[in-house]
C-alpha cells in the first residue's frame, strides 16, 4: 500500500508502517533524531496555525539538508531549514513564519507578536512546575579508584586504552575478576595529560534522570564553569533537548577529555542505552568515552567497528600471563614460589586474576608456597573460588570473621556506617587492617574513606552470613536503612528496607519521600519502588495505592492505574472506618482527589467529573505540581506544557 507522508503536528511526527498503523514520536527526542537520520526519510509535511509546508532533505556535495516548501497561489516558496540536527520546533516554526511572509499571506509584524505570545505561553507553563528538591549524589562514585602500591603494571594494556582518544568509545569487557576497573584506573593515572571523568555505576542508576545526574556532576568536576546552572537537574521529560545541549556545549573543548562509565553491565534500561547511543552518534570530535562491563553492551557497536570508531579490550586481554601471574605472587604477595607452580596456577585459572589473588591469600594463610597443594583436582573456577574463599574467611581471627559477614551486606561502606550496623566504634582501624592485608578490599576515593568488597568476594560473604546467621540479616539490613535515611540518602535508604523484609519501614520511607521523587521527575525510581512492595500488603497503606496510579498514569498505563484508584479508595475507607491514623486522613483525601482528577484529564473524562470534583482538583495546589511531574514522564517536550497549561487556567476560570 503507498505510504502516507509522514506529519508533524502538535510537536509531534505521525507516521504509518508498511501495514497502515500509525504511531507518534515526540519532536526532539532521541527517535526523532534517529527518524530524520535514516537513510529512507526524504520528507513531511509540517502543519502549523500560519500555514503548512513540506519538508524535504537534499544531498549537497558536503552532506544532506533540509529545505521547507510552500506552494501558494501557483508559486514555490522555499527556505533553508537546515542539518538534521538542527530541526528542533522552533526552528520548524520559524520556516511557517518565514514562508507565510514570503508568500504574503500574513504581515511581517504577526512573526514577533506570534514568537512573543509563544514565549509568554512557555515562561506561565515554566512558572507553574513545582521547585523539585535537588537530587543527593554520592560522591564517591564520581572518584576514581586510587592505584594501589605494588600494582603490576601492563604496559602493552596501556598502550591499547591511548587507542581511545582516537576512537568514540573505548569498551573493557570481561566477567568479574579480571581487573577491568585496576586497569582504567591505573591508565588514568599513566595519562595524567588527559582529563577524565570518571562514575562507578549501580543498579539504581537505572533511572534516566538519576543516571544523566550523575553523568554531568562527573563532568561538572572537571569543568564546572562550562556546565554551571545549565543542566543542574535532569528531568526525565526534558533529557532529549538536555542531550543536545550537551553535545553542543563540549562541541567546544579544546582539550580531550575521557568519560568512564564503570559496572555499565548494571544499567539495564532501555531508555538509558538509547541515550548513550544518541551521546555517540553525535559525540563531538573532543569527548570520548570508555565503558568497563561485564557483557557487551546493547550499543550500536558493529557501526562503531566499521568505522573504525571502536576500541576494545576483552576477557582474553585481561587473563595474567605467566610472567604477570609470577610478579604478582613474588613482588606484591610476597610468596616464594616456583616458575613450575605459577605455570600451574596459571594454566588451571586460565589467567584470571581474582582466583590467583585468591590462591595467594590462602597460602599466605597456610605460610606454605605449596600452591599445587591448595587447588581443586578439577580445576574449575567456581570450584576454586568457593574452597579458597572458605579458607581466607576461615583463616581469619573471630571478630575479623564477625566484621566481614555483618558488612557484606553493604554495597558500599565507610567506617561510620560500618559502626552504625556491626555496632561498634573501631570500623576504622579494622579497615585499615584490611587495606595492609589486602583482603578484597576496593578503594572508592582518594582519601580512603569508602571501600566496597570485591564482587566475588562479597557474594561469598553474604552466601556465608545466610548459612551460617541467617537471624541477623534483618537487623543487618535495617541498621543500614536508618543510616542512609538520616544522611537523606533515600534511595540507599529504601533498597535496604526492601532487603530486610521489614514492609512497614519500607513503606514509611516511600510515603516521606514520594512526592519529592516525583518532582524531581524520576517517575522510574518511584514505579520500581511501587512494583516492588506486595501488592497483597499494600492495601494496609492507602498512600501508596493512591500514588501507584498516579505513577501508572505518568507512564501511559492508564487501565492499571484506574484499578489501583479504585484500591487506593478501598483502603482509604478501610481505614477511615477503623478511626485509626487520623492524622493522615487528610493528606490521604488531597492525593486521591489529585490522582482522580489527573487520571481523568488524560483520559478526557475530566468535563464529564462533577463539577465540585472539577472545582476541587483544578484548585489543588498539587495539582500543577503532579501534572508538571507527568508531562514529562509521557516523552512531552517542554513547549506542549503551554498547550495544556492554556486549557486548565480556562477552566480554572469557568469553575470560578
Amino acid at each position: 500500500m503507498a505510504h502516507a507522508t509522514p506529519l508533524v503536528r502538535d510537536a509531534a511526527l505521525w507516521v504509518h508502517d508498511d501495514l497502515g498503523q500509525g504511531k507518534t514520536i515526540p519532536l526532539e527526542s532521541v527517535a526523532w533524531w534517529r527518524w530524520l537520520e535514516e537513510g529512507e526519510q526524504r520528507t513531511f509535511r509540517f502543519e502549523h496555525s500560519l500555514g503548512t509546508f513540506t519538508a524535504r532533505r537534499e544531498q549537497k556535495r558536503s552532506g544532506y539538508y533540509w529545505y521547507a516548501y510552500r506552494k501558494y497561489q501557483g508559486r514555490l516558496y522555499k527556505t533553508y531549514l537546515g542539518k538534521a540536527e538542527e530541526l528542533r520546533l522552533d526552528c520548524l516554526e520559524r520556516a511557517a513564519y518565514t514562508l507565510s511572509e514570503l508568500a504574503g499571506h500574513i504581515p511581517a509584524t504577526t512573526n514577533a507578536a506570534e514568537k512573543t505570545v509563544r514565549r509568554q505561553g512557555a515562561m506561565d507553563a515554566i512558572e507553574t512546575s513545582a521547585p523539585a528538591e535537588p537530587q543527593k549524589l554520592l560522591a564517591t562514585k564520581l572518584y576514581q579508584p586510587p592505584t594501589r602500591a605494588g600494582i603490576v603494571t601492563r604496559p602493552y594494556l596501556l598502550r591499547r586504552l591511548d587507542m581511545c582518544l582516537e576512537c568514540r568509545l573505548m569498551l573493557v569487557v570481561a566477567p568479574a575478576g579480571f581487573g577491568k576497573t585496576t586497569l582504567l584506573s591505573d591508565w588514568c593515572a599513566s595519562r595524567a595529560d588527559i582529563l577524565h571523568a570518571w562514575l562507578s555505576l549501580d543498579k539504581g542508576d537505572n533511572d534516566p534522570a538519576r543516571f544523566w545526574g550523575y553523568v554531568l556532576a562527573s563532568l561538572q568536576r572537571i569543568f564546572p564553569s562550562l556546565f554551571a546552572g545549565s543542566f543542574a537537574e535532569p528531568r526525565q521529560g526534558s533529557l532529549d533537548g538536555m542531550l543536545t545541549e550537551l553535545v553542543n556545549a563540549l562541541a567546544y573543548l579544546e582539550q580531550d577529555i575521557v568519560l568512564i562509565l564503570d559496572d555499565y553491565h548494571l544499567i539495564t534500561m532501555p531508555g538509558v542505552h538509547e541515550d548513550m547511543a544518541f551521546l555517540l552518534e553525535h559525540s563531538p570530535p573532543r569527548l570520548h568515552l570508555a565503558l568497563a562491563s561485564r557483557v557487551e553492551p546493547p550499543l550500536p557497536l558493529a557501526r562503531l567497528r566499521a568505522r573504525g570508531q571502536l576500541g576494545e579490550v576483552h576477557a582474553t586481554d585481561l587473563r595474567f600471563t605467566t610472567d604477570e601471574a609470577a610478579r604478582f605472587l613474588q613482588q606484591v604477595m610476597k610468596l616464594d614460589v616456583s616458575r613450575a607452580d605459577v605455570e600451574l596456577l596459571e594454566a588451571r585459572t586460565e589467567g584470571w586474576i581474582a582466583a590467583i589473588q585468591l590462591v595467594a591469600l590462602s597460602a599466605q594463610a597456610e605460610r606454605t608456597a605449596n600452591l599445587v597443594a591448595l587447588m581443586s583436582p578439577a580445576g574449575q573456577h567456581r570450584y576454586i573460588i568457593d574452597y579458597l574463599t572458605e579458607e581466607v574467611l576461615l583463616s581469619q581471627p573471630e571478630d575479623a570473621r564477625s566484621f566481614l559477614l555483618q558488612t557484606s551486606l553493604l554495597e558500599r561502606f565507610n567506617a561510620e556506617v560500618c559502626d552504625a550496623v556491626t555496632g561498634r566504634s573501631e570500623s576504622s582501624d579494622v579497615l585499615k587492617r584490611f587495606e595492609q592485608a589486602n583482603l578484597f578490599l576496593v578503594a572508592l576515593d582518594a582519601e580512603g574513606e569508602w571501600w566496597r568488597y570485591h564482587h566475588l568476594f562479597a557474594e561469598f560473604l553474604r552466601h556465608s552470613l545466610r548459612r551460617m546467621h541467617p537471624d541477623w540479616i534483618t537487623p543487618l539490613y535495617e541498621r543500614a536503612s536508618a543510616w542512609f535515611e538520616s544522611r537523606h540518602l533515600m534511595n540507599e535508604a529504601i533498597h535496604y528496607a526492601f532487603a530486610s523484609g521489614n514492609l512497614v519501614l519500607t513503606a514509611r520511607l516511600i510515603q516521606a519521600c514520594a512526592l519529592g521523587t516525583m518532582a524531581r521527575g524520576e517517575i522510574t525510581t518511584l514505579l520500581g519502588w511501587l512494583e516492588t512492595f506486595p501488592e497483597a500488603e499494600m492495601r494496609r497503606y492507602p498512600f501508596l495505592h493512591a500514588a501507584f496510579a498516579g505513577t501508572l498514569t505518568g507512564v501511559g498505563q492508564l487501565e492499571r492505574a484506574g484499578k489501583q484508584l479504585q484500591l487506593a479508595q478501598a483502603a482509604i475507607e478501610d481505614l477511615k472506618a477503623s478511626g485509626e491514623r487520623r492524622e493522615e486522613w487528610r493528606e490521604l483525601d488531597g492525593l486521591y482527589l489529585v490522582c482522580a482528577g489527573s487520571l481523568a484529564s488524560f483520559r478526557g473524562m475530566l468535563p464529564v467529573l462533577s463539577i465540585s470534583l472539577s472545582k476541587r482538583w483544578l484548585f489543588s495546589p498539587l495539582t500543577p505540581i503532579y501534572v508538571a511531574s507527568l508531562l514529562p514522564a509521557w516523552g512531552m517536550p517542554i513547549c506542549l506544557t503551554a498547550i495544556i497549561s492554556k486549557p486548565m487556567r480556562n477552566l480554572k476560570m469557568l469553575c470560578v
